[in-house]
């Protein structure tokens, strides 16, 4: 008995400690971040609040890639890595923060309204705050971010991701993309 629960403790103490790296590579000139190993920086958040048992891991990889679930902080982008891995799917990464007046736009007028959930259903998903931890905001510099809301699309679990604009000024006034623009940008994404 006293073997079995000391082979969960550790199995349950690998499991978190693999859930905080994320490679950041260079691969061909693009840089990546990745889940898998190569000759690179390794970036470990020094936030490890997040722990997984074997259990929870293996329901959250149960969902499918057509899921409305958002993954959240640094440690949901890792999980997101692999669903895109697993289903071969981009994933959507959102940076905003609590005080963002366009974030709280961006989300009530594209990304949670009924139509914008549904043209992303087909990706994953990431919302990160960078304000919630030093590993998040690490994250937010690693990408180049600069300003709230980031929107980022990474086509592969092993490509670079690229920015998109999702809040934009035209005439003067800052207004949200169209659902038909969403709906190309992520078609565009889609294998």
């Amino acid at each position: 008995m006293r073997i079995a629960l000391v082979l969960y403790v550790l199995s349950f103490i690998a499991l978190s400690a693999e859930a905080q790296e994320i490679y950041k590579c260079t691969i061909d000139g693009k840089l990546i971040f990745t889940d898998q190993p190569c000759a690179a920086d390794v970036y470990t958040p020094s936030n490890t609040g997040s722990f997984y048992s074997a259990d929870s891991l293996e329901q959250d990889i149960s969902l499918t890639y057509s899921s409305s679930k958002w993954f959240q902080g640094q440690a949901g982008y890792k999980k997101a890595l692999k669903y895109s891995e697993k289903y071969d799917v981009p994933i959507f990464i959102y940076f905003q923060v609590d005080w963002c007046g366009y974030c709280r736009k961006l989300e009530k007028n594209l990304i949670h309204n009924y139509r914008g959930k549904r043209i992303l259903k087909k990706v994953v998903k990431v919302v990160i705050n960078p304000e919630d931890s030093d590993a998040n905001n690490q994250l937010f510099i690693d990408f180049g971010g600069k300003g709230y809301p980031s929107t980022y699309i990474q086509k592969k679990y092993d490509s670079t991701p690229k920015k998109y604009r999702l809040v934009k000024r035209v005439s003067g006034k800052w207004t949200v993309i169209q659902f038909d623009e969403l709906s190309k940008l992520i078609s565009s994404h889609l294998t």
